[in-house]
C-alpha cells in the first residue's frame, strides 16, 4: 500500500489561498460602496416617510377635529419649534412637531398646547422647507399658507428628494437618483 494515496489531501496550496483572498478582496471592493449607496437611500426614504406620516396625521387631525393644526420645526435638541417666520426656505433637519396652538402664537408652549406627534430626524438628514418655520393646516385639511416644497437632502451622498405639498394638502415626490 502507497502512503501517498491512502492520506486524504489535507488544506489547500499557497496558491488557492491567494487566489481566494484576491476574489474575497475584488467581492469586498465593490460590495462596500454599493453597500453605503443602499444605506444612503434607505436614510433618505426613511427621512422621506417621517415627513410624510407628520403631515398625514396633521391634515388628518385638522380635518377631525374641525380646528387649525400647527406644524413646526424643532429646535435642536428641545421639544420647541425653531422659529415662528412663514417665509422663506428653513431649516427643518432636526424634527417636527405637530400640535393645536391653543394661544396663537405659532410655537408649542407646554401647558397650553395640545402635542400631538413628534418626529426626529437622523443626524445625516437635511430637511428644509420653502415657507419658513411652520406650516398651518387649516379645519378643512387644506394648507393655510397654500402650497410649498419640503426638501430632503442625505449630507453624505448628496442624494435629494423633494416632497411638494399641493394646496389640498396632498404631497407628491420628486426624487435625483
Amino acid at each position: 500500500m502507497d502512503i501517498k494515496t491512502s492520506r486524504a489531501q489535507c488544506g489547500f496550496t499557497l496558491i488557492e489561498l491567494m487566489v481566494t483572498t484576491t476574489v474575497a478582496i475584488v467581492l469586498i471592493t465593490v460590495a462596500v460602496p454599493a453597500f453605503t449607496d443602499l444605506i444612503a437611500k434607505i436614510d433618505l426614504n426613511t427621512g422621506s416617510l417621517q415627513v410624510r406620516e407628520v403631515l398625514r396625521q396633521a391634515r388628518s387631525e385638522a380635518v377631525k377635529t374641525g380646528n387649525a393644526l400647527h406644524v413646526c420645526s424643532v429646535a435642536d435638541g428641545v421639544s420647541q419649534c425653531a422659529g415662528t417666520s412663514g417665509r422663506g426656505r428653513k431649516p427643518w433637519q432636526h424634527g417636527m412637531l405637530v400640535f393645536h396652538d391653543a394661544n396663537r402664537d405659532r410655537r408649542f408652549t407646554p401647558g397650553s398646547d395640545t402635542l400631538i406627534y413628534q418626529v426626529d430626524f437622523s443626524a445625516g438628514l437635511a430637511v428644509s422647507w420653502g415657507r419658513g418655520d411652520y406650516l398651518v393646516y387649516a379645519g378643512s385639511g387644506r394648507p393655510a399658507l397654500a402650497n410649498g416644497t419640503f426638501e430632503l437632502l442625505h449630507t453624505a451622498s448628496g442624494y435629494q428628494k423633494k416632497l411638494v405639498l399641493n394646496n389640498v394638502g396632498r404631497i407628491r415626490s420628486e426624487q435625483n437618483w
